[in-house]
């Protein structure tokens, strides 16, 4: 729920025009958020339009490639992955 909350909340701030403060009460509602906690989201989200909807394309497009990989490669792709990372 709690990506869900973020993408559906950037949307309606972005096309509905939600206010601040609406956005902010729509996160506590459904999120364990605090309030200090989804104003710096909702600020977030306001300031830097499309980020969370970017970081979920993004999520899906690595998770994609990941399955790809472990196709490929079986058991071995984590130990490629994280030699890749670190």
């Amino acid at each position: 729920m709690h990506n869900i909350s973020h993408q559906y909340c950037e949307r309606l701030i972005i096309y509905s025009r939600w206010s601040r403060d609406r956005a902010i009460q729509y996160l506590q509602d459904y999120s364990a958020f605090t309030y200090a906690s989804a104003a710096n989201e909702i600020d977030r989200y306001i300031t830097w339009p499309g980020q969370a909807c970017a970081y979920k394309v993004g999520e899906l497009k690595i998770r994609e490639l990941r399955n790809h990989a472990e196709k490929e490669l079986g058991n071995s792709c984590i130990h490629i992955i994280i030699k890749i990372e670190y």
